[in-house]
């Protein structure tokens, strides 16, 4: 979590590394500003970065409002956004969103579940109102947008490290544009002022 919470500072911040040539600029949920609306003003800002959350939680925002949020974030930024979700904390849930955190890998998968199959321009799989007619984003086309997941640790028991994690990331997934991710600073950033 950064330590600055001041809007113009963590503008300015992803506007320098973008010119200094770093990879990424991600920016965490905690109880300060909406980080999908800073982003959108980092995206019209930077050119070459990318840009995420890292972490939106999963307890305070519909499937529907965080794929709608991240296929913004894509266009606006030219496909240069990377979705992070996580399952948050106990107090930030509860604490500043009223939600009680129960079943955290339960909701997570939900959400991931949901939001994979909106941004893909499929209908929500609906899980608790099944009697709804689903709907899906009125968008022309899904975005392409990586979804990263945070994670503490895997409670299943496993024989290999991707085994029985429903989320794991196979390390070939970390490649984006040929690019190793994350990368700092690019080879062809500025060179630092003195």
């Amino acid at each position: 979590m950064p330590l600055e919470n001041r809007r113009d500072v963590l503008i300015a911040l992803a506007t320098d590394a973008d010119r200094l040539g770093y990879e990424a600029f991600c920016l965490p949920e905690t109880w300060a500003y909406d980080v999908t609306v800073l982003l959108a003003e980092a995206a019209v800002k930077t050119k070459h970065i990318t840009l995420g959350t890292g972490i939106l939680g999963v307890w305070n925002r519909s499937a529907g409002t965080l794929a709608m949020a991240a296929a913004t974030l894509s266009t606006q930024s030219g496909g240069r956004f990377l979705l992070g979700l996580g399952a948050s904390t106990p107090q930030l849930t509860e604490g500043l969103h009223d939600v009680s955190f129960t079943a955290p890998v339960a909701q997570l998968r939900r959400i991931v579940t949901q939001v994979r199959a909106l941004l893909r321009g499929e209908r929500i799989p609906l899980e608790r109102v099944t009697a709804a007619r689903a709907l899906k984003l009125n968008l022309p086309s899904g975005p392409d947008v990586p979804i990263f997941l945070a994670a503490l640790a895997c409670v299943w028991p496993v024989s290999s490290p991707t085994a029985g994690c429903p989320f794991s990331i196979p390390a070939r997934t970390w490649r984006r544009d040929a690019r190793s991710w994350p990368r700092v600073p690019r080879a062809d950033a500025k060179e630092r002022p003195s």
